[in-house]
């Protein structure tokens, strides 16, 4: 039988320019199968952060906003852009993240910039996983090179994603290994109410270089086995 070696790898460290506040109290995050205590990061008002608050607020930008529970907004590294959306999810994952896309350029945020009494809490993440693509195992590669071969065949196809989401910044690691195939100034203004961008239920998380029209990397968070947990 012939066969090929094929090696795919991924690596990127986003750090913040300014660090966020690592938050002493627990994010009480509600999920399916019930609630969980995890460790998290942001601020509890913006004006209170340890860091400067108007570098913090050039990092976070509000893309869509509806509700506390109801959001999209843009943590914004050094180089790349982390887009965290609190909403319900579509059919998919792909069709989710079309919707929250099609949603920030439809129905962008009146209020885009974080303000002094308003809060942001990110779960913190980690995990490592390694995904086996079985659907795609026996099945004929067909390309330029195999045109002038018979008979190559994929034998195993993983992958291993690596990723990490603190106070700091994140860090993205991908490998794809086949062994075998390798108004008027007279009415009363009444400031708005504040804001809590709080990732306390599921959300979308994607991660995309500036320029780039498709992400790189694309989350659903739906339960506590990514979380970092809170241990007092």
């Amino acid at each position: 039988m012939n066969s090929l070696i094929v090696y795919c790898f991924l690596q990127k460290n986003l750090p913040f320019k300014t660090r966020f506040d690592s938050l002493k109290e627990p994010l009480v995050f509600h999920a399916a199968d019930g609630d969980l205590k995890a460790k998290s990061f942001g601020f509890k008002k913006l004006k209170e952060a340890k860091s400067d608050e108007n570098a913090l607020r050039e990092e976070v930008n509000v893309l869509s906003y509806d509700s506390d529970d109801d959001f999209v907004i843009r943590l914004q590294t050094k180089s790349d852009e982390i887009v965290l959306a609190k909403i319900a999810p579509a059919a998919s994952l792909n069709e989710t993240m079309t919707s929250v896309r099609k949603r920030i350029t439809d129905h962008p945020a009146n209020r885009s910039a974080v303000e002094d009494d308003e809060m942001l809490v990110v779960p913190l993440l980690a995990f490592n996983i390694l995904r086996e693509y079985g659907e795609l195992e026996g099945k004929e590669v067909a390309n330029s090179y195999t045109k002038f071969v018979e008979g190559v065949f994929l034998a195993q196809a993983r992958q291993s994603i690596r990723f990490l989401l603190n106070e700091r910044g994140a860090r993205i690691e991908s490998e794809y290994v086949d062994p075998a195939f390798i108004g008027d100034g007279h009415e009363k203004i009444v400031p708005p109410k504040p804001r809590h961008f709080v990732l306390d239920k599921p959300f979308l998380l994607y991660v995309k270089e500036k320029k780039a029209e498709v992400p790189y990397l694309v989350l659903w968070v739906a339960n506590g086995e990514i979380m970092q947990k809170f241990a007092p």
